[in-house]
Parts: structure tokens; C-alpha cells; sequence
């Protein structure tokens, strides 16, 4: 199960900037490469990337997040 969830429009920031993947980061202690970015659009899970987080990159239609530790290595 999933600690907590973040969602951009509550926090007051926009995907893909940077500025919201740190701040997560940064507020919550984490290690950019032990954390895990599920979104469904390709440039935000690229940003991400780009900070060292891991990423999965939800084809909407195709696939579910309840279908994430099946596919995600921890």
C-alpha cells in the first residue's frame, strides 16, 4: 500500500516543473532513487526521471496502478 499521495493542484505547484518533485523530496526526507512517480504523461515522468526518481509511466486504457508492485521492483 501507498504511504501517502500527492496531488500537484493541492500543493499549489505544476508538472513537470522541477520545483514539485524537490519539494516532495525535500519535505518528506526521501531519496530521489528509493522514490517511485507513477503519472500518465510522459513529460512529467520524464522530469522526474531527470531528478533520479524512479518512474512509471501509466498507460491509461492498458494498465492499473493496482497492477504496480507486479510490474515495479522495490
Amino acid at each position: 500500500s501507498f504511504e501517502k499521495v500527492y496531488f500537484s493542484f493541492e500543493m499549489g505547484l505544476r508538472k513537470p516543473q522541477s520545483e514539485i518533485y524537490t519539494q516532495l523530496l525535500t519535505e518528506n526526507n526521501l531519496i530521489a532513487s528509493e522514490t517511485l512517480f507513477v503519472d500518465d504523461k510522459k513529460e512529467n515522468t520524464n522530469a522526474a526521471e531527470k531528478l533520479g526518481v524512479q518512474v512509471w509511466n501509466l498507460q491509461v486504457g492498458q494498465e492499473d496502478v493496482v497492477h504496480l508492485f507486479d510490474k515495479v521492483k522495490l
